[in-house]
């Protein structure tokens, strides 16, 4: 990307002299240092007006090199109520967040590990990733939980993050409660 002047470095106009005998100047271009995790940025130096020369090659690239680190990526525990099938649908929610905010798009893969709830019986086997937009600092991945009528113990499922892009992972265990919202069945007994 570009880098802005007055933001990632200072404007500079002068004037370079060679004294005779001189083949080498040196241009110094102050940079603006920040914590913001960005990509590498770009900037051109540019000569004009000579005296008593010519410019052959007037244009100079400058690259500003980032050395902020890159944004830890942790993800929280979620608890859903199951639902009983009729009506809206329920979401386990896990909220991604970074350490810092990136120029950068982060992103990293999940997949789902059962604990106590079953794969495609309590909610989908699936693998995914998610990613954050540049600039921001939290992101949601949203699991649907498979509804039902039967009273059951509250169960559980964990979410995994790997692979990070532009990141690195500091929590990357999620655990989802899946709460149960049944009744519980009534026993009776008749007269004989």
């Amino acid at each position: 990307t570009d880098a802005t002047k007055g933001v990632d470095f200072d404007h500079v106009a002068d004037t370079l002299t060679f004294l005779p005998g001189e083949t080498t100047k040196l241009i110094n271009i102050p940079v603006k240092g920040d914590l913001l995790d960005e990509m590498d940025q770009l900037f051109d130096v540019i000569l004009t007006t000579p005296i008593n020369a010519a410019i052959s090659d007037g244009r100079g690239l400058g690259t500003i090199v980032d050395n902020d680190a890159s944004p830890a990526i942790s993800i929280s525990d979620a608890t859903v109520v199951e639902g009983t099938g009729f009506g809206v649908q329920n979401f386990a929610i896990f909220t991604l967040t970074l350490s810092a905010p990136s120029e950068n798009h982060v992103s990293a893969d999940f997949s789902l590990t059962p604990g106590t709830a079953s794969a495609n019986v309590d909610y989908p086997d699936l693998t995914d990733f998610a990613g954050f937009q540049p600039g921001t600092v939290t992101t949601t991945i949203a699991i649907p939980i498979n509804q039902d009528n039967e009273f059951e113990p509250d169960e559980t499922f964990s979410i995994n993050l790997g692979n990070p892009t532009n990141g690195i992972i500091a929590d990357g265990l999620g655990q989802a409660t899946i709460t149960n919202d049944d009744s519980q069945p009534i026993i009776s007994i008749s007269n004989s």
